[in-house]
C-alpha cells in the first residue's frame, strides 16, 4: 500500500506575521492510503522526444518523484538583499465581467480573445455595463508586475518595491481599493502621486464560451517620470522585472523610467526579468523585442500565443528553443497544457551524461523534452559547452469546476522562478564570469513543478494575487 503524506496549513493574514514564517512549520499530517497505480507519479518527469521516437532508456531520465515541501526546504533560505525584487509597472486595476455575449464586444468595437487598448467612449460604456451587472463584476488590483511583485513577497516573506504612479486614494476608489489589496511586504512607497489622475483600468469580458477578452484603459500610468526611479532600490534587490508595455512608445515618460531602470540594473549587476504583454503588442514590435531581449533581459517570461509571435514558430517547445537564442532563461505558460521552463546547462558539468541520437534526422528538428532536468540553469556566456534544456510541466490536473479565475496564472508562475533564483552569491555578478554557477536554488524540474503548483492555486481563487502562501 502507498502512502502519501497531505499536509495543511492554517490561513494566516498578512496582518499579523510575515508569511514565510508558517511554510514549513509543523503541523499534524494525514496519512492517506492511495492505491496503487501503475503510472507515474503525478509530479515526476517523464521523458519525451520531440520529432523522433521517444527513449524511454534515456540514461538523462530523473524518475525520482519531486515533493512540494522539497523545494520549499531548498528555498528556505535567508536573503542577503534588502528587497527580494523591485519592478517598473502601468498601474492597473483590474475588473472582471462574466457572461458577455458577442453582440456587446461587437457593439463595443472589440477583438474577442484579445488584448487591446480602449479609448474614453469604450471605456464609459463598459462602465455602464458594469453599472447594470453589478452581481458579475470582481475588481481586484492588478498589473502585470504588480502582481507578481505580490506572489513574490508572499511566497518568500521578503519585501518587494513597485515604481509606478498613483491617483489620490479616496475611501471607495480604485486607487484605494488598490492599495489596500496590495500585501503589506509589497512596498508602495516610491509610487508617484498624480494630482487629478487615474490610475489604469484592465476590463477582462468573459464570454458565455469561457473566451476572454482585454480592454485596457490607460488613464496616466505612462506618466512615471524617470527621477522617481531610486538608485538605492535597485541597488538592494536582487532583481529588475519590468514588462514590454513601457517600450510601446518611446515618447511616453514612463519610456525614459524603464531604460533608466535598466541602466542601474546593469551599473549593479542585477537580473532583468521581462513579460512579454500580449501577442498583439509582440507582433508590432517583433524585431525591436528580440533585440532587446538580446541586450538586456536575462529571463523572459510569456505565454505560448506571444512565444509563437516571437519566434514565429507555431510548435511551442521549438519556439522555447528559439527564444534562448535571445535570453538565459525561458518561462512560457500554454493554458491547459501546462508550462514549459528553458535554459542552459554547462555540457561537462551535467549531473548525467550526455546522450545525443538523431537517428538520421536534422539536428534542428528534435528537440528533446524532459531531458536533463534534474540539472541547474546556467548563464549561457558562463558555459564552457552551452546546452539548451526544454522542461515541460503538465497542468496541475484539477476538476474544471474549481477553476474560478485564470487571471495572473501567467504572473505567479513568474513570481514562482523569482522566488526560485540563487541570489545569495550572485552568478550574475561578473566577478563569477567562467564560472558555471546555477542560476536558481532548484532544478529545471523543480522550478517548473513549482512555478505549475503557484498557478493552480491563483486559477482556484477569484483574485489574480495570492491570498496565502503554499
Amino acid at each position: 500500500m502507498l502512502y502519501v503524506a497531505v499536509k495543511y496549513s492554517a490561513f494566516l493574514s498578512a496582518a499579523h506575521r510575515p508569511l514565510n514564517q508558517h511554510l514549513l512549520k509543523a503541523s499534524p499530517v494525514i496519512h492517506k492510503p492511495v492505491r496503487e497505480s501503475p503510472s507515474p507519479h503525478k509530479f515526476s518527469t517523464r521523458p519525451e522526444t520531440y520529432g523522433s521516437e521517444c527513449d524511454r532508456t534515456n540514461k538523462c531520465h530523473n524518475s525520482t518523484p519531486i515533493h512540494l515541501r522539497d523545494i520549499q526546504k531548498k528555498l528556505e533560505l535567508p536573503t542577503p538583499y534588502k528587497h527580494i525584487a523591485c519592478g517598473i509597472d502601468q498601474t492597473i486595476f483590474d475588473i472582471t465581467i462574466t457572461g458577455v455575449d458577442d453582440s456587446v464586444l461587437a457593439k463595443l468595437g472589440l477583438q474577442k480573445g484579445q488584448s487591446q487598448l480602449i479609448n474614453q467612449n469604450q471605456s464609459e460604456q463598459l462602465e455602464r455595463l458594469i453599472n447594470n451587472n453589478k452581481k458579475a463584476c470582481v475588481e481586484n488590483a492588478g498589473g502585470t508586475i504588480g502582481n507578481t511583485l505580490h506572489n513574490t513577497s508572499v511566497l518568500s516573506g521578503a519585501s518587494t518595491t513597485l515604481f509606478g504612479v498613483i491617483s489620490e486614494a479616496l475611501p471607495g476608489n480604485r486607487a484605494f481599493h488598490y492599495l489596500r489589496n496590495s500585501f503589506n511586504g509589497m512596498n508602495l512607497n516610491d509610487l508617484c502621486l498624480i494630482q487629478g489622475g487615474q490610475i489604469g483600468c484592465a476590463y477582462t469580458l468573459i464570454s458565455n464560451d469561457s473566451e476572454r477578452t482585454f480592454g485596457v484603459s490607460l488613464g496616466d500610468v505612462n506618466q512615471l517620470a524617470a527621477e522617481a526611479i531610486k538608485a538605492s532600490v535597485i541597488k538592494e534587490s536582487s532583481c529588475l522585472i519590468m514588462s514590454a508595455y513601457p517600450l510601446a512608445d518611446e515618447s511616453q515618460p514612463i519610456y525614459a523610467a524603464s531604460q533608466r531602470a535598466v541602466e542601474l540594473a546593469h551599473q549593479y549587476h542585477k537580473p532583468i526579468i521581462m513579460t512579454l504583454g500580449s501577442a498583439n503588442l509582440v507582433q508590432h514590435m517583433t524585431t525591436e523585442l528580440q533585440n532587446y531581449l538580446s541586450k538586456h533581459i536575462m529571463v523572459a517570461a510569456m505565454n505560448g500565443d506571444e512565444a509563437q509571435a516571437l519566434t514565429g514558430k507555431r510548435d511551442i517547445p521549438a519556439a522555447a528553443m528559439k527564444v534562448l537564442d535571445y535570453t538565459d532563461l525561458a518561462l512560457i505558460t500554454d493554458g491547459k497544457n501546462g508550462l514549459y521552463f528553458c535554459g542552459y546547462i554547462d555540457r561537462p558539468y551535467a549531473f548525467q551524461p550526455y546522450e545525443y541520437q538523431n537517428n538520421g534526422c536534422d539536428p534542428e528538428q528534435i528537440i528533446k523534452i524532459n531531458e536533463c532536468t534534474n540539472n541547474y540553469p546556467a548563464l549561457k556566456k558562463n558555459c564552457l559547452s552551452p546546452y539548451k534544456i526544454v522542461c515541460h510541466e503538465p497542468a496541475c490536473m484539477i476538476n474544471r469546476d474549481m477553476t474560478v479565475n485564470t487571471n495572473g496564472a501567467g504572473d505567479a508562475a513568474m513570481s514562482a522562478l523569482i522566488h526560485c533564483l540563487r541570489i545569495s552569491d550572485n552568478p550574475f555578478s561578473p566577478d563569477n564570469k567562467g564560472s558555471a554557477l546555477p542560476l536558481t536554488h532548484t532544478t529545471f524540474s523543480e522550478t517548473a513543478m513549482y512555478a505549475n503548483r503557484v498557478s493552480k492555486q491563483v486559477v482556484q481563487q477569484v483574485s489574480p494575487r495570492l491570498l496565502k502562501a503554499l
